[in-house]
């Protein structure tokens, strides 16, 4: 096992039987007590590899698909949002139509409007009390010159049914 020498830090390699003795440097011919080196302390862990950076090429890269798939989202949201407008336009229309010949195409353009109103109220499933209330007033707006039509509206707490004629 090795010592070491405090005066001149001389390694000496010595018998076990010899620690804890006075013995003498071969270097400095200094005496000190034989104790044993303590273990050399455990080497630190490797550092860890660099990272390597992303080039630029890939980075474009990446960038590009994530430009890709936002402009695809956007684009299908907006079609989606063309389209619903496109159905929303065409039941008005539709709705409008319908009114002009439950009415006769005579009738004037504000009972139009208030039987197209009534229509569209009741496509909707679930009405809110405001909406109910709307359609009490439209269908006593309608009822002053077209009473026939009014009353083949039922208007119930969440909802508005219409008996159609044809």
């Amino acid at each position: 096992m090795d010592v070491h020498c405090d005066n001149c830090d001389a390694i000496l390699d010595v018998t076990d039987d010899l620690f804890g003795k006075e013995i003498d440097c071969p270097g400095c011919g200094s005496r000190f007590v034989a104790v044993p080196m303590p273990d050399a302390p455990p080497a630190p862990p490797p550092a860890p590899a660099p990272v390597k950076p992303i080039s630029r090429r890939i980075l474009r890269s990446v960038v590009r698909v994530l430009l890709g798939i936002v402009l695809g989202l956007a684009i299908a949201v907006g079609t989606l949002y063309v389209l619903a407008e496109a159905t929303s336009h065409k039941a008005k229309l539709e709705h409008s139509a319908e009114a002009r010949v439950i009415l006769g195409h005579d009738a004037a353009a504000a009972d139009v409007e208030t039987l197209d109103a009534l229509l569209r109220l009741a496509d909707e499933t679930r009405l809110s009390s405001k909406e109910i209330e709307r359609a009490r007033t439209l269908r006593a707006e309608l009822a002053v010159h077209h009473p026939a039509v009014a009353l083949r509206f039922s208007i119930g707490p969440h909802s508005i049914s219409y008996q159609r004629i044809y």
